[in-house]
């Protein structure tokens, strides 16, 4: 199999990431996979982000106005791999994970994407939170793949800018269509490899302890704030509708994605999970705190 063959197209949305860049970078030069055609789309930065590109001789695209336009022109026009991931800079890759990926992709050819296990880094109580609540959502419906066969990603033609137009649920509908492609799996197999030195010192500061050494990728959100965290939601709350719209209110991923009875109890009890709530009662009711206050939100600016 020649290099082309092997190639993964990991591509990096970026807009005035100029405090993450540098450890989302290390990251990929971490990785264990040697094949990688590294690709940042960026959104006209103005912070510093593109003098740091530069000084470290990383070529970049520049493409906007959103992050949904910048990931197709990424994993679409630019990209050339067998495989395509897409990712943000507030993300730090386990040095596993691409290599991992691959092996399961080739492993079984009926597979056209992976979601991926997402480990919420912080060590505030905001980002405990965070790290409890995103555990429950692996391969449920209120997941999404990442990584895909370049083919199916041509094939399903990429996010729909046409009904996305700032970002959602852009990944949701990408992962229900892909699906008619083949089969969508969750990366949760047998660990061949472990992580680097650099990768334990990173997550280790940053809250995370467990010795199990999953492929993943880490969101950073060490620096949480309730303000921050809000304030994302209603940017993303603007274009859901437009999922809805699409998919039908009545649809049944559409209930159980948006809907009281999944995403307050039954995926925190599916599958033995409600060991976890057990455990941790006080973050569950935190965590239920948090999910009625982005209730809230959505009701006042769907309005």
């Amino acid at each position: 199999m020649n290099n082309e063959n092997k190639l993964f197209s990991l591509v990096l949305r970026t807009k005035n990431e100029v405090a993450n860049i540098e450890n989302f970078v290390q990251s990929v030069r971490n990785q264990t996979y040697p094949h990688i055609e590294f690709i940042v789309v960026d959104n006209h930065s103005t912070d510093g982000t593109l003098d740091f590109l530069e000084r470290e001789g990383i070529p970049y695209h520049t493409k906007g106005n959103e992050r949904v336009t910048q990931g197709n022109y990424g994993m679409l026009s630019v990209a050339r791999g067998k495989w395509v991931g897409y990712f943000d800079a507030d993300m730090y890759l386990s040095s596993n994970l691409v290599l991992e990926s691959v092996q399961a992709l080739e492993a079984d050819e009926n597979l056209v994407a992976l979601r991926i296990k997402e480990t919420i880094l912080g060590t505030s109580f905001g980002s405990r939170v965070r790290r409890f609540e995103r555990k429950f959502y692996e391969n449920t419906c209120i997941d999404a793949a990442r990584i895909f066969t370049r083919d199916s990603i041509l094939r399903a033609g990429g996010f729909d800018q046409s009904c996305f137009h700032t970002p959602s649920a852009e990944d949701w509908d990408l992962d229900r269509r892909i699906s008619q492609y083949g089969k969508v799996g969750f990366l949760n197999q047998k660990i061949s490899s472990t992580y680097d030195a650099k990768t334990k010192e990173f997550i280790n500061s940053r809250g995370i302890k467990s010795k199990q050494e999953t492929p993943c990728f880490f969101h950073n959100e060490s620096k949480f704030t309730w303000q921050w965290y809000f304030k994302k939601k209603i940017y993303y709350t603007k274009s859901i509708a437009n999922y809805i719209k699409k998919w039908g209110k009545d649809d049944e991923l559409v209930r159980k994605q948006l809907g009281f009875a999944y995403r307050f109890i039954v995926v925190f009890f599916e599958d033995g999970k409600y060991m976890w709530v057990l455990r941790a009662p006080h973050l569950m009711l935190a965590l239920w705190a948090q999910l009625i206050a982005i209730g809230i939100i959505y009701k006042i600016v769907k309005k």
